[in-house]
């Protein structure tokens, strides 16, 4: 009887390290995929954009006389390539990105539960409820990648005030300034703030690279220390 519940201690230790591998070469290859996916599209909003500005420039040529009609007649079109496709592709990745994050932390947590004889399983998909378990029932030393964690969090703010509050900072009474985002929010130099209303746009993609390289190393050093640990 000890032998056959050695034997399958055995196998599931095995089992774990095999489908750990496979989840740190998946991560890895998606947020690449991913990486690609935000570039080429950087690229493709960029030519039109120019695209746009190059048209423009024809028709103020053929017609001098016209520029303030010009300029009135293509107003909205203008607003869309310049502002709105981007704004719309890149708090849409982030989203993305976030969700890709949350859903990696979890799948971790859930195959330790099935391959560990652990009680408790995660309850939810919350990066919190999945670190809490990480640390506390599979007790993974999770402290040397604490300043992964502050940025993350960060992130996890500016997410959710997307996705809450229509990329506005505003959560309370007072100025802009005394917001709980305002100080996050400027210290980011690929994020723009409107001081007035305390709406804010990602206007570099390089936010977006950011954090899948901190999302990356957050979840392979943990499937790092999950192999150790086995």
């Amino acid at each position: 009887m000890a032998h056959n519940n050695s034997k399958d201690r055995l196998f599931r230790f095995s089992s774990l390290s095999m489908y750990i591998d496979f989840s740190g070469i998946s991560i890895r290859t998606e947020l690449s995929s991913l990486k690609n996916y935000i570039i080429d599209n950087k690229n493709s909003i960029s030519k039109m954009q120019q695209e746009f500005k190059s048209m423009i420039e024809s028709e103020l040529k053929k017609h001098p006389e016209n520029e303030q009609d010009i300029y009135e007649a293509y107003a909205d079109n203008y607003s869309e390539v310049s502002n709105y496709y981007p704004t719309i592709f890149n708090n849409s990745t982030l989203i993305v990105l976030y969700s890709f994050f949350e859903s990696n932390m979890k799948n971790i947590c859930d195959l330790l539960h099935e391959h560990k004889p652990y009680k408790k399983k995660v309850k939810g998909s919350y990066i919190e409820e999945s670190k809490k378990y990480l640390q506390s029932i599979a007790m993974i030393d999770l402290s040397d990648l604490g300043s992964l964690w502050e940025k993350i969090n960060k992130y996890r703010k500016i997410r959710n005030s997307i996705v809450h509050n229509n990329s506005n900072i505003i959560e309370s009474e007072g100025k802009v300034t005394e917001q709980p985002l305002y100080q996050i929010i400027k210290n980011y130099c690929s994020l723009t703030l409107d001081e007035k209303n305390g709406t804010f746009t990602i206007t570099d993609n390089k936010f977006l690279i950011s954090f899948i390289d901190i999302s990356e190393k957050y979840l392979t050093s943990i499937i790092k220390k999950i192999q150790d640990s086995i």
